[in-house]
């Protein structure tokens, strides 16, 4: 569970970082010239993890990179993680809303295959 987490936050890193270097120079407005708007405006609501854990700072990071680049209103919300002690975590912190997470594929699919190794007597 913790290794899916890094690797998540290390692939969205990869992503962010590796789209922004995917400029060159010859991208740049000349001297004088106003780059062209990129038609994103208005407001959205990006979910991230619980509000004092490390999601909530990178999309706290996203969202104002986002809102410089293209004047759109990108705003976090804590989702609140996926058990009970980190919602309340989240409440504790300050959360004025709570989004709800789902459990993964991979969690219940590991529930599934559990049960489908005890009933054909793998376990």
């Amino acid at each position: 569970m913790k290794t899916t987490r890094i690797l998540t936050v290390l692939t969205a890193f990869i992503l962010v970082f590796g789209l922004a270097a995917c400029g060159s120079k010859d991208d740049a407005p000349a001297d004088g010239d106003q780059p062209e708007e990129v038609g994103f405006t208005g407001s959205y609501l990006m979910g991230t993890g619980s509000a004092t854990g490390n999601y909530y700072n990178f999309g706290n990071a996203v969202c104002t990179v986002v809102n410089q680049k293209t004047g759109a209103n990108l705003t976090v919300n804590a989702t609140g993680g996926p058990t009970d002690e980190s919602i309340l975590e989240t409440i504790r912190a300050g959360a004025n809303a709570i989004t709800y997470t789902p459990p993964s594929h991979g969690e219940l699919f590991a529930v599934s295959m559990e049960r489908y190794r005890r009933e054909a007597n793998i376990i």
